[in-house]
């Protein structure tokens, strides 16, 4: 088998990493165990996704009898081995039912001066099309498990001699007896095989290693054979024996011996077969298209602001870790590794407006203290030293750990004792922004809770995090911008990395950044008691983040009406607050913002847009399938603000949007259509 990049034809997916195979010449073994194992881990990687699959003898027969018009190359490959395999077997597919035949001549059984000649014994053996083998994968670090659910029917018929005699010196021959028997019945024999991969990533090599392991079980469930023999005068007396010696070829010890014995063959072919009992396959290095699928493939999905570079630095650990089905590797990478990477080769190092401590020589500048010194120094905003500054440090580990923990982001119940105190957040130094972040100056950052709703699950503490220039606000005055994250409106750490190293931006141009975060209509981010919130809890929460930013600017040294801003689901809610409350804000910046639910709606059902994470995303925040969904519902037309605003546009403040026009999930045309309007 060549090595080399499979598509998956369904999801378009590089799904079966380019793998070195070392096939072993034909008849070396019963059985290629290598390349059996590799096929299943393929298999695998090819469904990327936990599943079970189940075929029949019948489904089985039927896929073989179109082998050489099967269009994809491995099925067809796979396909061809099975059928070579029943071949060498002597196994042949009749109607859907494998049939097994054999034929014994002259086989006698001595036992003292009586035997039984078999002179003739046909047996066949046909499984009905009911037979299954499932094949079931949760992850190549869990055991693969086929399990062969066995229904056969049993036919053996025959002629026999039986011979009777007694010794006397030697044995002589009383009598003789010609007749023929059968025995035939169904039996139910359940086998279940466990393949163990043990799988390990070589970092250094790229490699994958695996150390296949297997172990089989068989238990029959259930029998009922017939013995019938011909009218004989020891018909009782062999109808008794023969019973007894199927008794004894279908008990539970013997089919434990047998299993046992497989088990051993097995044991032994895979030590031949496999060099120190490894398999290594080699990991590819997928080119720039390879790197760019395998972008989109984990976009959706990552919470963390992911760049092609970084995808393609960690290209084949992703790739091992999709083929393994391991999620906790994905989330490593994705993860805590991406973001405590990312804090090591993105961040910039930002000067600050300075505080003030008291020395031997009066009140000096002070250098922020770091780690446990943070908690007793004495600091001051003013060069006179008569105004405290309660600072407390946050550590690149201290931010990682909040923001990837989704009980603790946004949520103002988490760690209380911080509220209130000022900080300088490594959020804010990250430089991924399209403008740099060299030569601007660091704000400083203070959380507090700006609202408790309860709801079903509890109270919801929402958190909103404070920017400001200078840690003496009473000296300042600057424009409020209330930025909201985006996520789907249902996650938080992307949209919120977002906002934070936008808000040096601002800050830099004058304004006090007021960052609140939201309830979520999702579970899967945000602590069980702000999430499975509607969009009218969404809305709600916006609503009294602006009530609070109106009350409490003046305090960050921020007047006047505030800029709305907003990334995604965030510019949704921007757009929202300009359009329902117009008279209280300045301006929106709208960041490829969702702002028309009814086209949007329309275009999925028209065949115009054909984004599955766009439907899913609109359709969880809604609780409704968009074919079932009434587009003249209120909850759609509150939010299509094109139709809004065209009643009367001269009313909503000024509006920039930026959107790309390659965006796949939300179509471009949805700021062109409230440009239009505007």
């Amino acid at each position: 088998m060549q090595s080399g990049f499979y598509q998956d034809s369904i999801t378009g997916i590089p799904a079966v990493c380019h793998c070195t195979l070392s096939i072993l010449p034909s008849g070396a073994t019963t059985i290629n165990l290598r390349n059996l194992i590799l096929l299943t881990s393929l298999l695998f990687a090819s469904l990327l996704h936990a599943a079970t699959v189940t075929v029949s003898i019948t489904e089985l027969d039927t896929a073989l009898q179109t082998t050489g018009g099967e269009s994809d190359a491995l099925k067809r490959i796979v396909l061809e081995k099975i059928q070579a395999r029943l071949d060498d077997a002597g196994l042949i597919l009749d109607e859907g039912e494998l049939l097994f035949e054999e034929t014994l001549h002259d086989v006698e059984s001595v036992s003292s001066c009586n035997r039984t000649e078999i002179l003739e014994l046909t047996t066949k053996v046909a499984l009905s099309g009911d037979t299954q083998l499932a094949l079931t994968v949760d992850s190549l670090y869990d055991p693969v498990t086929i399990d062969l659910n066995v229904y056969a029917d049993i036919d053996a018929r025959g002629r026999a001699r039986q011979v009777v005699g007694a010794r006397l010196g030697r044995c002589q021959v009383l009598g003789t007896d010609s007749f023929s028997f059968s025995a035939n019945g169904p039996v139910n024999l359940n086998v279940h095989v466990a393949l163990e991969l043990n799988p390990e990533l070589n970092r250094e090599t790229q490699q994958l290693v695996l150390r296949p392991a297997i172990s089989l079980s068989a238990e029959l469930s259930h029998r009922d054979i017939t013995v019938d023999v011909d009218d004989t005068w020891l018909r009782r007396v062999l109808e008794k024996v023969l019973e007894e010696q199927i008794d004894r070829a279908l008990s539970s010890s013997r089919l434990a011996a047998e299993i046992s014995k497989l088990q051993a063959r097995i044991d032994t072919a895979l030590q031949e077969e496999l060099d120190n009992g490894l398999i290594v396959v080699e990991l590819p290095d997928p080119n720039d298209e390879q790197v760019l699928a395998l972008y989109e493939l984990l976009s959706p999905d990552a919470d963390f602001l992911l760049s092609i570079g970084y995808v393609h630095t960690h290209r084949q650990e992703l790739l091992a870790a999709l083929i393994l089905g391991d999620d906790a590797m994905v989330d490593s990478i994705l993860g805590n590794a991406a973001m405590c990477e990312a804090s090591g080769l993105l961040q910039v190092p930002l000067l600050h407006a300075p505080v003030y401590e008291i020395g031997a020589e009066g009140c000096n500048e002070a250098q922020i203290p770091a780690g446990e010194e943070a908690a007793t120094a004495a600091l001051y905003v003013d060069a006179s030293c008569q105004h405290a500054f309660d600072f407390s440090h946050t550590s690149a580990v201290d931010y990682c750990n909040t923001v990837l923990d989704t009980q603790r982001l946004g949520n103002a119940a988490s760690n209380p004792e911080n509220l209130g105190q000022w900080t300088l957040s490594p959020g804010t130094t990250f430089d991924i922004g399209a403008l740099p972040l060299t030569g601007l100056r660091q704000p400083y950052t203070q959380r507090v809770r700006y609202k408790q709703v309860a709801t079903p699950m509890g109270e919801c503490e929402l958190e909103m995090r404070v920017h400001v220039p200078q840690a003496d606000t009473s000296q300042t005055n600057n424009r409020a911008l209330i930025a909201f994250h985006g996520g789907s409106w249902q996650h938080r750490l992307s949209g919120s990395l977002g906002i934070e190293t936008m808000a040096t931006q601002f800050v830099d141009a004058g304004y006090v950044v007021f960052a609140p975060f939201y309830r979520l209509a999702g579970i899967s981010q945000g602590n069980p008691e702000c999430n499975g919130a509607s969009l009218d809890d969404i809305m709600e929460d916006a609503n009294d983040a602006m009530d609070w930013v109106n009350a409490n600017a003046a305090d960050y040294g921020a007047f006047g009406k505030p800029v709305v801003f907003g990334q995604s689901a965030g510019g949704h809610l921007a757009a929202a607050l300009a359009v329902s409350r117009p008279t209280e804000v300045a301006s929106a910046v709208l960041f490829y913002a969702p702002t028309d639910f009814s086209d949007y709606v329309q275009e999925i059902r028209d065949g115009q847009h054909d984004s599955i994470t766009g439907q899913r995303i609109l359709e969880t925040l809604l609780g409704e399938s968009i074919d079932t969904l009434d587009i003249d519902a209120p909850v759609i037309q509150r939010n299509s603000f094109p139709d809004r605003i065209a009643e009367n546009p001269g009313v909503v403040p000024p509006v920039f949007m930026l959107h790309g026009k390659n965006d796949t999930l939300l179509p471009y045309r949805q700021s062109v259509r409230l440009c239009n309007a505007l």
